[in-house]
């Protein structure tokens, strides 16, 4: 199970310590072309392939739809409680704290143990994650707008048009097929590898307070997971999935969304430079009790 276990999660984490060390190294990495060439490309390309080429029904779907936004709602609730009790300000913390790095590290992690069929379902939790994110996420940030920032994520469409297509057996010639694929494959390498150059370059503030939220979310987000995937009579891997991803670490988005509206910044910074590191515990422990 150790071997196992090991043989999933260490690709992912030697490619972000990878990135990781390029940026320490001093060595030009330009991550906002990066990061525009694989949400606007890539990421896209992988989320269409990925869901065309998907067995999986359109039940199946709709399973996997109603457990995310079921799960995303209680720990808005329970998370907006819990920080309200701790006197914190919910327009800093409860984002990142409700928010989670389905993508980097939840997509690369959901497919070297699960399958492209466990890729497929984990994508689906991605782009209601990145919809949730890219519009309550930045009008709750940002005190107005951001409604429409969901509607201009090629994701979002991507992720829409590919379970549609899945759902009425739809499939492009096999010529568009392969290329899109090809494109796709770009996209989990250079996610990861952004992740960790990303982690190094974000100036982080209030460790202890960071370790001691990311510590208490994991068990948190883990019991809501288990809560509606029970609740909703998940299948095995649906309800694995929705495991999984529930206990990724905060996204390096929540950091950039803050910095943009001057919502603390570092301290968003803390809390995904440490979820981040924690993560490194986290998942590999989830895995061995999912496996």
């Amino acid at each position: 199970m150790i071997a196992q276990v090991f043989e999933i999660v260490a690709p992912v984490f030697i490619l972000a310590m990878v990135g990781f060390g390029w940026a320490r190294r001093g060595l030009p990495y330009d991550i906002a072309f990066v990061t525009r060439l694989g949400t606007g490309l890539a990421m896209p390309c992988l989320i269409f392939s990925t869901l065309v080429r998907a067995e999986i029904g359109a039940d199946a779907f709709g399973q996997m739809i109603a457990a995310t936004l079921l799960f995303y709602g209680l720990c808005a609730v329970l998370f907006a409680a819990a920080l309200r009790l701790a006197g914190l300000p919910l327009r800093v913390f409860l984002p990142p704290t409700v928010m989670n790095n389905a993508g980097n590290l939840g997509l690369p992690v959901a497919f070297y143990a699960f399958g492209a069929e466990g890729l497929a379902l984990a994508i689906v939790l991605f782009a209601i994650m990145v919809a949730l994110q890219f519009s309550i996420g930045v009008s709750f940030v940002a005190g107005k707008g951001g409604a429409g920032e969901a509607a201009r994520q090629p994701m979002v469409w991507a992720a829409l048009l590919g379970v549609a297509a899945a759902s009425i057996g739809l499939k492009p010639p096999g010529f568009v097929d392969n290329a899109v694929a090809l494109i796709g494959q770009m996209g989990i390498p250079l996610m990861i590898l952004t992740l960790g150059v990303s982690i190094s370059r974000i100036r982080a503030a209030s460790l202890a307070r960071a370790a001691l939220i990311a510590c208490l979310r994991y068990p948190a987000a883990l019991a809501v997971a288990f809560g509606v995937g029970h609740a909703l009579a998940l299948p095995d891997l649906a309800f694995a999935i929705l495991v999984l991803q529930a206990i990724m670490p905060a996204p390096v988005t929540n950091y950039l969304i803050a910095a943009k509206y001057e919502a603390s910044p570092e301290e968003v910074a803390g809390l995904v430079v440490v979820s981040t590191a924690l993560s490194v515990a986290f998942v590999p422990l989830t895995l061995a009790f999912l496996l």
